[in-house]
């Protein structure tokens, strides 16, 4: 392998080091939505679009944490609640959120 050039690899482990937090709770996420929704009798299409999902909405909780305060070590408690919760609960905790600052009643018009 004296041929090949190690920039590469490199680059890719200088990546996941500075990335670390994140896809450790983008990946917990996943995981904990996937048993959870298995545990619960969900088909593998549910388990598999709920556990995207969780952890889509890890990394976007997860840009914010320095927004709102919260250290990048607790990237794997906001990636577990996530996946713990899924995404209904997710969504209706972000609607009371959003209906009280925005001063709605939180219904559809």
């Amino acid at each position: 392998m004296p041929t090949k050039d190690p920039g590469l690899l490199a680059f890719l482990v200088t990546w996941l080091m500075e990335h670390q937090p994140a896809l450790y709770g983008f990946l917990l996420a996943l995981i904990t939505a996937y048993l959870r929704v298995t545990y619960s009798g969900g088909s593998q299409r549910q388990r598999v679009l709920e556990s995207l999902m969780c952890g889509a909405i890890s990394l976007s909780l997860m840009s914010a944490m320095d927004w709102i305060g919260v250290p990048t070590s607790a990237s794997g408690f906001i990636g577990g609640m996530v996946g713990f919760l899924g995404v209904d609960k997710m969504r209706s905790m972000a609607e009371q959120v959003l209906s009280k600052r925005v001063g709605g009643d939180g219904q559809n018009q």
